[in-house]
């Protein structure tokens, strides 16, 4: 009876040995982490009439907002017609495109410096004349990209993270953490696609953030009353 119970035992043991090995190797036990290169070569500042590198610092990179250009009445629709800040990001070739999961996260700071001590500076969205949610702040988000041939297809294959950094003085770095699931982010119709949020993720070619407001995420912001600074300190995947 008890050799019996041994040879029993022995094989429970076996197979549990064997389950705990298949969930060590198994890339599907824990999502695959992913750190972005704090190497200003590597990114890019997109203006609206430019693009850039940012600045290189020690293990980070920053990028001043550009000055709000008014032509109108400023605060209302289209009012903001100057040059404005409408991305931030890094590529990846399509050979060599990124498959990430897990939550996408950053570690950031805004900086702002007033004209006027009393008034904080202003970030400006009011790009376009057809922009009228105004109760909408400038905000900036995560993106990602899969780069399709298809104009209609690549609308389902770029994507802003639901949550955002509302864009102010951040008084000290602070942290953006959005896990990378279809219900915490939209493609550009808004429609929860998951076939397309799961093929983008498997073939990221662009990734980082868009900054915008009111009615669109990544439409563009500027600032007036003073300067502003975006700085990086880290973003990957956890």
């Amino acid at each position: 009876m008890f050799g019996a119970f041994s040879q029993m035992l022995g094989g429970i043991v076996k197979k549990l040995v064997l389950v705990l090995g298949f969930m060590l190797v198994c890339p599907c036990a824990r999502a695959q982490v992913w750190t972005a290169p704090m190497d200003a070569a590597k990114w890019t500042v997109w203006y609206k009439d430019m693009s850039f590198a940012p600045t290189q610092g020690t293990g980070s990179m920053s990028f001043a907002f550009p000055s709000t250009t008014s032509c109108g009445t400023p605060g209302t629709a289209g009012s903001d017609c100057g040059e404005n800040y409408g991305a931030f990001t890094i590529d990846y070739a399509a050979k060599k495109s990124l498959s990430i999961s897990g939550t996408l996260t950053a570690t950031l700071q805004v900086q702002t410096a007033p004209a006027n001590p009393l008034i904080p500076v202003s970030f400006d969205w009011e790009t376009e004349a057809d922009n009228t949610c105004f109760t909408t702040p400038a905000t900036t988000r995560f993106y990602i990209q899969e780069w399709v041939n298809s104009p209609n297809v690549a609308l389902t294959r770029r994507w802003y993270s639901k949550s955002a950094y509302v864009l102010q003085d951040s008084g000290g770095i602070v942290t953006l953490a959005v896990p990378l699931l279809v219900e915490d982010w939209q493609d550009v119709y808004n429609d929860g696609n998951a076939k397309g949020f799961a093929t983008t993720l498997a073939n990221v070619n662009r990734i980082g953030f868009v900054a915008g407001g009111g009615c669109f995420f990544g439409h563009g912001v500027s600032v007036s009353g003073g300067s502003a600074t975006f700085k990086l300190v880290s973003f990957g995947t956890q």
